[in-house]
């Protein structure tokens, strides 16, 4: 049965609701934290789900992850990339944004995303992408919801919209691989 879900980031509030709707769709639900706790506790509430310890800040991760799951012979139908880190949100009193935090929103938004679904798609039987965007990916941020010198995390809206298009591209490099690829 074609029923392997990889969701990435499933401690986060995205993610644990999408890992609580397919274990009860009786998926079998794979998952990916960087808490030990988080993963224990996931296990123990859902016996269709197994949790992967991995920090994708880490170098190597996405190898690493996917060479995991062919080790266990788990071939993933499934993508959802929800992976989150409130740490690259950082932004300074005076209202700048860091180089690390900026470019390691992008990696945890545009770049694993890519990575983990171009390697899936070598490596298993990929059916099914997703990826999760935010209304700030399509427009501005409102200023009047933020006072100065604090703005937004600006990173945050960029790696959003990139992630829209990021599916966009996707959805044409896998079409003739029958791939389909989805932004929410």
């Amino acid at each position: 049965m074609d029923k392997n879900i990889l969701i990435t980031g499933a401690g986060g509030k995205v993610g644990k609701q999408l890992l609580e709707h397919f274990c009860q769709k009786e998926f079998n639900v794979f998952f990916t934290s960087r808490s030990d706790e988080t993963i224990k506790e996931i296990e123990n509430s859902f016996k269709n789900a197994k949790g992967f310890k991995i920090d994708f800040f880490e170098e190597n991760a996405v190898p690493k992850l996917v060479t995991a799951l062919q080790d266990q012979k788990i071939q993933i139908n499934y993508l959802v990339n929800t992976a989150r880190s409130l740490n690259t949100l950082a932004v300074e009193a005076n209202g700048e944004i860091k180089e690390e935090p900026f470019l390691n929103e992008y990696k945890l938004d545009v770049f694993i995303p890519y990575q983990l679904s171009v390697f899936l798609a070598r490596t298993s039987a990929l059916k099914k992408i997703i990826n999760i965007s935010s209304m700030y990916g399509m427009g501005s941020f409102n200023p009047h919801l933020y006072e100065p010198p604090f703005l937004p995390a600006i990173q945050y809206a960029c790696a959003k919209a990139a992630v829209i298009q990021l599916t966009k591209c996707l959805a044409v490099c896998f079409a003739d691989s029958s791939i389909q690829v989805n932004c929410i």
